[in-house]
């Protein structure tokens, strides 16, 4: 069960990583002006941290960054950890399909639900539908990606490769 949970958590590390290629800002620069995210939700959900602690602004602004990158790899981990929890093996689905739903569910449950929930951000439908390409597909991406390393992690070939070099 704990490789299990640290393979997912690695698949989800590797899924937030192209995950975070198609939703960073910088990347977004090229998108039309109308589809650019406002922000880095990491950073608000960092925001959100300090203003609940009662300590808002404690953080500079590279703290911020910094902080929102470390939060959303473990949060991508994290995910990546459920995946594998409720990976049937991929038995009813191809990794690429499992992962594009799982992706979704992961953005319906941050973006349309625990963040409007807490007061994070207001939830992607209340922006323009301009605006909902960008969270929506980076999160196929992380889906996808995450999904896909976690079926190549979990193949029987990796498992005796790993295996003979211990021995």
């Amino acid at each position: 069960m704990i490789g299990r949970l640290l393979t997912g958590a690695v698949a989800g590390i590797a899924g937030t990583a192209a995950m975070t290629v198609v939703m960073n800002p910088g990347s977004a620069g090229k998108l039309p002006l109308r589809w650019r995210p406002d922000e880095f939700v990491p950073r608000q959900v960092v925001q959100w941290l300090e203003a609940i602690s009662g300590r808002p602004y404690s953080l500079d602004e590279a703290q911020e960054q910094y902080a929102a990158a470390l939060a959303h790899v473990g949060y991508g981990a994290g995910m990546g950890a459920i995946y594998a929890l409720l990976s049937p093996g991929h038995r009813y689905a191809p990794p690429a399909a499992a992962g594009a739903a799982w992706g979704l569910l992961v953005w319906a449950i941050g973006y349309q639900g625990w963040m409007p929930a807490a007061g994070v951000r207001p939830p992607t439908t209340h922006q323009p539908p301009s605006k909902w390409p960008v969270p929506i597909g980076s999160h196929l991406v992380y889906g996808v990606v995450t999904a896909l390393a976690y079926a190549e992690m979990s193949a029987p070939r990796v498992r005796k490769r790993v295996l003979r070099l211990k021995v």
